[in-house]
């Protein structure tokens, strides 16, 4: 018997609240990096970016819905560039892991976007997308 499956972004209002978070994330980040500002992180940041790569690696792999699988996959990034940023990084390479981080949120802001403007039509070949769930043989 499978479990299951939990789609974050299906859920209309989880996919605004998503989108809201991650382009409100985009901007403060592009923000910070224009005024030149650079954080290091903590140990406990960085140990703790470590295993979320792990959890949103995991449902990245698992979800059936393509923007779960990019947005999550975005979320894994930004928590590897985060455990990234607490090693002594140079100032360039600083600013290239502050770039890509505010990247994959910008990334990960439009994708939501695109999943909650485009109206969750069941136009798509998975099974679960027109509201039947997995078949059993």
């Amino acid at each position: 018997m499978s479990q299951p499956q939990v789609l974050l972004l299906k859920n209309r209002a989880a996919c605004a609240l998503v989108s809201l978070c991650f382009l409100t994330l985009s901007g403060w980040s592009w923000a910070l990096i224009a005024k030149g500002v650079q954080h290091r992180v903590d140990f406990v940041t960085a140990l703790f970016s470590c295993f979320s790569i792990l959890f949103f690696a995991y449902y990245a792999y698992k979800s059936p819905f393509w923007a779960d699988r990019i947005v999550l996959g975005a979320c894994g990034g930004i928590s590897t560039l985060i455990a990234v940023r607490y090693a002594t990084l140079p100032p360039l390479g600083m600013l290239a892991a502050n770039v890509a981080k505010a990247s994959l949120y910008t990334i990960a802001g439009v994708i939501s976007l695109v999943a909650l403007a485009n109206g969750f039509n069941p136009s798509s070949n998975h099974p679960t997308s027109q509201g039947e769930g997995p078949r059993e043989i």
